[in-house]
């Protein structure tokens, strides 16, 4: 029974359920959507790229050029990207290979740089066209710069830069050790 001017308590409950389960789906369309955005940034990524940019050895040196190849490989289903990037200098040659996975809003995996076995644990997160990663080495290796950070940046969908920030063993400071721009 109502009196005049007023809304019986179960049809503002059903209102309030109404707009409750409106609000969930809006949140479980846009959890969907990040995620296929998520999945879209990595489909995108996936395939084999070439590149050339500098490497340094300290922040003061001089950079060497460096050619390199990059394989990326999504698998969407389990969530993991497996990783692979061979490159080299006049002096040197450096080949990285790894997996990530993605989870909970974030990455993580493991890499490991040759030719001297350098092992990193990977944990970062994946923003627009952006990949922003920190790295952990397992056994830092003494008066070698320590690789800290690895950024990937996807630009019009054909243009990777990829940018390697590690810590100067003289002085302690970060600089970028490695600096390449892909193209498919």
């Amino acid at each position: 029974m109502t009196t005049k001017g007023t809304v019986p308590a179960s049809s503002v409950a059903a209102k309030a359920i109404r707009r409750l389960a409106a609000v969930l789906m809006l949140a479980g369309a846009m959890s969907a959507s990040g995620a296929r955005a998520a999945d879209d940034y990595f489909a995108s990524v996936a395939g084999n790229w070439s590149g050339n940019g500098t490497y340094k050895d300290h922040a003061t040196s001089k950079g060497e050029a460096f050619r390199c190849k990059m394989q990326l490989g999504w698998n969407g289903p389990t969530q993991t990207m497996a990783i692979s990037f061979d490159c080299r200098g006049i002096d040197r040659a450096a080949h990285i290979t790894g997996s990530l996975r993605r989870a909970s809003g974030g990455v993580s995996g493991s890499v490991t740089a040759n030719p001297d076995n350098r092992r990193f644990a990977v944990t970062g997160s994946q923003s627009g066209n952006r990949l922003a990663l920190a790295l952990k080495e397992s056994n830092p290796k003494e008066g070698r710069p320590t690789p800290v950070a690895m950024d990937l940046s996807l630009s019009g969908g054909k243009t990777i830069n990829w940018n390697l920030r590690s810590r100067d063993p003289m002085t302690g400071r970060e600089f970028t050790s490695l600096s390449i721009t892909y193209k498919r």
